[in-house]
Protein backbone atom coordinates (compact mmCIF):
# COMPACT_ATOMS: atom_id res chain seq x y z
CA UNK A 1 0.00 0.00 0.00
CA UNK A 2 1.34 3.46 -0.95
CA UNK A 3 0.82 6.49 1.94
CA UNK A 4 1.32 9.93 0.78
CA UNK A 5 2.54 11.98 3.43
CA UNK A 6 -1.12 13.72 4.44
CA UNK A 7 -1.84 10.03 5.29
CA UNK A 8 1.06 9.07 7.34
CA UNK A 9 0.43 12.24 9.43
CA UNK A 10 -2.93 11.01 9.93
CA UNK A 11 -1.95 7.68 11.22
CA UNK A 12 0.56 9.19 13.22
CA UNK A 13 -0.70 11.50 14.68
CA UNK A 14 -3.72 8.71 15.88
CA UNK A 15 -0.90 6.30 17.03
CA UNK A 16 0.59 8.73 19.48
CA UNK A 17 -2.08 10.76 21.19
CA UNK A 18 -4.96 8.29 20.47
CA UNK A 19 -8.15 8.04 19.11
CA UNK A 20 -9.24 12.24 17.80
CA UNK A 21 -11.97 14.51 16.46
CA UNK A 22 -11.77 15.91 12.93
CA UNK A 23 -11.00 18.99 14.73
CA UNK A 24 -8.22 17.53 16.54
CA UNK A 25 -6.69 15.88 13.56
CA UNK A 26 -7.00 19.06 11.50
CA UNK A 27 -5.07 20.79 14.26
CA UNK A 28 -2.42 19.09 14.03
CA UNK A 29 -1.53 17.78 10.57
CA UNK A 30 -2.44 21.54 8.77
CA UNK A 31 -4.78 20.06 6.58
CA UNK A 32 -8.16 21.97 5.43
CA UNK A 33 -11.63 20.22 6.84
CA UNK A 34 -12.02 18.78 3.40
CA UNK A 35 -8.86 17.83 2.91
CA UNK A 36 -9.23 15.56 6.14
CA UNK A 37 -12.36 14.19 4.74
CA UNK A 38 -11.27 13.27 1.59
CA UNK A 39 -8.31 11.34 2.98
CA UNK A 40 -9.92 9.48 6.44
CA UNK A 41 -12.50 8.46 3.92
CA UNK A 42 -9.85 6.58 1.83
CA UNK A 43 -8.14 5.62 5.48
CA UNK A 44 -11.64 4.24 6.16
CA UNK A 45 -11.89 2.67 2.87
CA UNK A 46 -8.63 0.48 2.72
CA UNK A 47 -9.07 -0.36 6.64
CA UNK A 48 -6.64 1.42 8.23
CA UNK A 49 -8.47 4.09 10.28
CA UNK A 50 -11.83 3.17 12.12
CA UNK A 51 -14.52 5.74 12.94
CA UNK A 52 -16.96 5.58 16.24
CA UNK A 53 -19.53 7.43 17.23
CA UNK A 54 -19.51 9.43 20.48
CA UNK A 55 -21.95 11.27 22.73
CA UNK A 56 -19.69 12.82 25.18
CA UNK A 57 -18.54 16.17 25.62
CA UNK A 58 -20.97 16.41 22.29
CA UNK A 59 -21.78 14.01 19.61
CA UNK A 60 -19.96 13.50 16.74
CA UNK A 61 -17.02 10.81 15.70
CA UNK A 62 -13.67 9.99 16.73
CA UNK A 63 -11.03 8.40 14.12
CA UNK A 64 -8.69 5.93 15.24
CA UNK A 65 -6.25 3.94 13.83
CA UNK A 66 -6.68 0.38 13.45
CA UNK A 67 -4.36 -2.87 13.45
CA UNK A 68 -4.08 -2.77 10.17
CA UNK A 69 -3.10 1.01 10.17
CA UNK A 70 -0.37 -0.04 12.78
CA UNK A 71 1.00 -2.80 11.06
CA UNK A 72 1.41 -0.78 7.35
CA UNK A 73 3.41 2.03 9.75
CA UNK A 74 5.51 -0.85 11.28
CA UNK A 75 5.86 -1.60 7.87
CA UNK A 76 7.44 1.53 7.06
CA UNK A 77 9.15 2.21 10.10
CA UNK A 78 11.11 -1.27 9.30
CA UNK A 79 11.24 -0.53 5.84
CA UNK A 80 13.24 3.30 6.91
CA UNK A 81 15.47 1.46 9.43
CA UNK A 82 16.69 -1.19 6.62
CA UNK A 83 17.42 1.98 4.37
CA UNK A 84 19.46 3.34 7.35
CA UNK A 85 21.61 0.59 7.83
CA UNK A 86 22.65 0.20 4.31
CA UNK A 87 23.63 3.60 4.77
CA UNK A 88 25.39 2.70 8.04
CA UNK A 89 23.85 5.10 9.82
CA UNK A 90 22.67 4.71 12.98
CA UNK A 91 18.99 5.28 13.56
Amino acid sequence: MSLETPELKILIYLLLPGPARKSDIVKATSLTYQQLSTKLTWLENNGLVVKQAVFFPRPGYIYMISRKGVEELRKLANTLNNVLKSKHIKP
